[in-house]
């Protein structure tokens, strides 16, 4: 029994007593009686035993990458960005990049491994900014979608008339309501229902030429030399980016989620980890850890230099100590009241594990790949100080047409039933 238990035996009784409407005596009994749901360890950084050999890695690569013709600068240290991108990338990964500039290579292979991680490293700030906007981060002009307006492409350069399935695509209607389907028209965490279909990796990333061709193939490879170990994963993570217009914007890039869900995904306030993929009776379940996310006390920028030799360890200590939005800190300091699951009345917890479905194998491993990719990115915002964007900036989001047009469709359907009542 935690010790919680007299005192919330004492709540129960007096809440009893006070005659509560039946619906909500069947809420509580629905509260009480669910299952306890699956979790795994709500960790995002990596354990203090394995972030100390990377920092040792991390000082090592830098040595390395001084010594060579591309970094001969003895002063150069990495960003807050480059650090955090070091010390989430899978270990194995971290120790082939040092293995790879090691004094004991050959000059021209070791010049040219230091300078495609230099290459990777850099610009990562941006890499950050252009997945959590869903925009590229010198788009000319911000740009908000209208509601009842025809979307239009946000990222063509000015004067550019551009044409669409050349220049552009728009969204994919079928692709749309095949992720509903999919989900059974629920959102897959809360089961609430009119949920919408969102994008893992952003719609933007392949929805015109400019950004294709300008930006996500940077993008991706960044974030797969980074990130993917093997390389048949590094090529299946480019080629459903870049292969052509529209080429993520599939179902197996898609979660059924409700609108509020939707507009703290852009923040991030939240995350999903793929755990694994496993078959069940009728298809394959991919596997989601939910995370609510911290975000930076403006104590860290991304593009800061880091010194290596300062208490390193200290500062991930205190970014796991950071208390995250699911503690109960929402934006307006009120919770998350759409954060509950609708067929228990509890709260959506971190490390809590949800399954998305999907007929074949093939469509699960795009999902799960799609969901790595926002993992990395999320996970790099929150440690470099790139998470959470001004409040008073303007929303670069896809998500405001969707949840304006949602609430708008909302008020006429109450205003339609109000109507017939009276």
């Amino acid at each position: 029994m935690p010790p919680e238990a007299p005192a919330m035996h004492v709540l129960l009784e007096e809440f009893l007593a006070k005659e509560p409407h039946p619906e909500t005596i069947e809420a509580l009994r629905a509260f009480l009686t669910s299952p306890r749901p699956a979790r795994s360890p709500a960790t995002w950084i990596p354990p203090a035993d394995e972030a100390e050999t990377r920092l040792g890695l991390v000082r090592q690569l830098r040595q390395n990458i001084i010594a060579t013709t591309t970094g001969s600068d003895q002063t150069f240290q990495f960003t807050s960005a480059q650090v955090s991108a070091l010390f989430l990338a899978p270990l194995s990964r971290l120790q082939y990049f040092v293995t790879m500039t090691a004094p004991d290579k050959g000059a021209s292979e070791r010049d040219m491994y230091a300078g495609s991680i230099q290459s990777s490293l850099t610009g990562l700030h941006d890499n950050i900014r252009y997945f959590l906007q869903g925009q590229h981060p010198d788009a000319a002009s911000k740009k908000r979608k209208t509601p009842g307006q025809e979307p239009q492409p946000v990222e063509g350069p000015r004067g550019e008339n551009p044409v669409q399935g050349t220049d552009y695509v728009s969204r994919n209607e079928q692709e749309k309501k095949k992720c509903l389907a999919r989900d059974q028209h629920r959102c897959i965490f809360t089961s609430s229902i009119h949920p919408q279909a969102c994008h893992i990796v952003p719609f933007a990333f392949n929805s015109t030429r400019t950004n294709q061709r300008d930006y996500t193939t940077r993008f991706a490879i960044n974030i797969q030399r980074l990130f993917f170990a093997s390389l048949d994963e590094e090529e299946s993570c480019l080629n459903l980016l870049s292969t052509g217009l529209g080429s993520s914007d599939k179902a197996w890039n898609m979660l059924s989620i409700n609108p509020y869900l939707h507009a703290w995904w852009a923040r991030p306030y939240w995350a999903v980890e793929c755990l694994g993929i496993e078959p069940v009776e009728n298809g394959y379940a991919v596997i989601l850890a939910f995370h609510w996310m911290p975000h930076s006390d403006n104590d860290i920028t991304p593009d800061q230099p880091v010194r290596l030799e300062s208490d390193m360890l200290g500062t991930l200590d205190a970014l796991a100590d950071r208390r995250s939005y699911g503690d109960g800190l929402a934006p307006d300091k009120q919770g998350f009241p759409n954060a509950i699951q609708h067929d228990s009345f509890q709260p959506i917890v971190s490390g809590q594990e949800f399954r998305v479905v999907h007929e074949t194998p093939e469509d699960a491993q795009r999902m799960r790949k799609m969901v790595d990719i926002q993992w990395a990115c999320v996970r790099l915002a929150a440690m470099s100080g790139a998470a959470g964007p001004s409040d008073d900036d303007d929303d670069w989001s896809e998500f405001d047409f969707e949840r304006e047009e949602y609430e708008t469709a909302v008020f006429l359907g109450y205003i339609e039933r109000r109507g017939r009542r009276q």
